[in-house]
């Protein structure tokens, strides 16, 4: 008899459960499946490492290239690009003093002394050639 009244019990609740879910089946909107851009807005394409790595130097050169603009405009040296050629006006390259900088591994004293010291044997030169005169020695100074 207790076996009798459970399986009653269970199976109303069993016609209750499929009732109420067909009923709300019926009522709800299906979801539709999520199109590829949708997909695509939610989880965006990753960077791989070397991507990473490529915009970490490049945010480090900029970097680094602002802060050398700034202390040459400290000391007065004027970048090649930023005005015409005069003959008074001091002008260097960025990139060949970042080169030789980085060739002395980031002694800023001695690249300036070879720059001055190739202006003041050749003072008809402009500051960037005496720039990659500098550098043109180093190398052949290190060659075996």
């Amino acid at each position: 008899m207790e076996i009798a009244i459970s399986l009653a019990i269970f199976l109303v609740g069993l016609w209750w459960c499929i009732k109420y879910s067909q009923g709300k089946a019926k009522k709800s909107n299906p979801i539709s499946p999520p199109t590829l851009e949708d997909i695509q807005k939610k989880y965006p394409k990753r960077k791989s490492q070397e991507q990473i790595r490529a915009e970490a130097l490049r945010a480090r050169q900029a970097d680094y290239d602002r802060k050398l603009a700034q202390r040459m405009a400290l000391q007065g040296l004027r970048k090649a690009s930023e005005s015409k050629p005069t003959p008074n006006k001091r002008e260097i390259s960025v990139n060949s003093f970042r080169t030789l900088i980085r060739m002395l591994n980031g002694d800023e004293a001695t690249a300036r002394r070879l720059v001055e010291a190739n202006i003041k044997s050749n003072p008809e030169k402009s500051p960037t050639w005496a720039c990659d005169k500098a550098i043109a020695d180093l190398e052949r100074d290190r060659r075996i």
